[in-house]
């Protein structure tokens, strides 16, 4: 089978991680893949590519100045995807994120190509603007196959598209860990620097609690609009010394593995990949009663769980796992299997019965 699989840029995120990871185990298993980026040479590429994949610059993406702008310059992507489409002619066309989505669907109409695409976060509460959303309304009943990352998020939708719409999970592969090893006391979160993240509440939480375990210490890592708000919310906190914005990372496995705590505090998730990766890595961990963590975390198992937006509630997980070795030795062990239920051969088998049109996934 060949296979399309196109997404705005390969720069470091969650729905750019999965792709190539998608695309690498195609290519790994006699697929033909070509990955095509709506980015030019500017954007860096921030994952490892198979030397099997076809990778194709497009140079189409970019901001547009106004809604004239916008338009001409969506136009002028289109007919370069379909352009693409054309010339490699694909069996199926996967499409990752909102925005490209839509434009993928509208460039594949009337080609001999199956088109599906996969929604990365909660197709509800993930912000895209009014124009946005009418068109993936329009767009996403063009298409063969919506993939959205849960079955709750199903029900986002309705009628025609709600019927083609299934729930993929992403993989989770297995992380390396040191069951003995001491970890410390760093609690560690990471993600864009955003509301949807959390990260304001995370540092209320730990605020309210710091100096019941002043051993214990907090890094976030991450890059985003926030930075400025966030600081200043540490030095009112007085917590300079306790609490640190690295930025970016590209080596947070080796930060999870010296970890003594995660924490996902985030308003809503699609699929959160840094949570599944830090249970992988056998870090305890809490997080927000958020759809996606629910899906990973059974309560007092394999992890916490507390009520969205309340600082209180998670500055109370947060402690409770400070003061007790023995809860986070038994979490740490169960997280692990997360593994085993999201593991990479499976998740892969039902994308391509998506992929290739037979059944299989979780429908609506």
């Amino acid at each position: 089978m060949k296979v399309a699989l196109v997404i705005a840029s390969l720069e470091q995120g969650g729905a750019e991680k999965n792709i190539v990871l998608i695309a690498n185990w195609l290519a790994e298993h006699g697929h033909q893949v070509v990955l095509m980026t709506l980015s030019g040479d500017e954007s860096p590429v921030a994952y490892e590519l198979s030397s099997l994949i076809h990778f194709r610059r497009l140079g189409c993406r970019g901001n547009s100045s106004g809604i004239t702008a916008a338009v001409s310059n969506n136009w002028l992507r289109i007919r370069t995807i379909r352009k693409a489409l054309q010339e490699e002619t694909p069996e199926v066309v996967l499409s990752f994120v909102e925005q490209t989505n839509v434009l993928v669907a509208l460039a594949a109409v009337g080609l001999d190509i199956r088109c599906v695409v996969g929604e990365r976060n909660d197709p509800v509460l993930y912000e895209i603007g009014r124009m946005w959303r009418l068109l993936r309304k329009i767009a996403y009943l063009l298409t063969d196959k919506v993939v959205v990352q849960a079955p709750y998020f199903i029900k986002s939708f309705s009628g025609a598209i709600r019927k083609k719409t299934v729930a993929i999970p992403n993989p989770v592969l297995p992380m390396v860990s040191d069951d003995g090893a001491d970890r410390g006391h760093s609690i560690v979160a990471a993600g864009r620097l955003d509301a949807q993240k959390g990260f304001d509440l995370l540092l209320e939480a730990f605020q309210r609690v710091s100096s019941f375990e002043p051993e214990w210490t907090l890094k976030i890592f991450g890059e985003g609009h926030a930075r400025g708000e966030l600081e200043e919310m540490v030095e009112s906190y007085g917590l300079q010394e306790r609490v640190s914005l690295p930025g970016h990372t590209t080596e947070l496995d080796k930060e999870m593995a010296q970890a003594g705590i995660f924490v996902l505090s985030s308003r809503f998730e699609g699929f959160p990949n840094v949570l599944a990766e830090a249970m992988a890595s056998g870090v305890p961990v809490v997080a927000t009663r958020c759809h996606g963590a629910e899906l990973l975390i059974e309560e007092d198992r394999n992890g916490l769980l507390c009520p969205l937006d309340d600082a209180g509630a998670l500055g109370d997980k947060l402690l409770q796992l400070m003061r007790d070795d023995a809860l986070r030795t038994r979490l740490s062990g169960a997280a692990r299997n997360v593994t085993s239920q999201f593991g990479l051969d499976s998740i892969m088998e039902e994308w391509l019965n998506v992929l290739s049109a037979k059944s299989g996934a979780v429908a609506g």
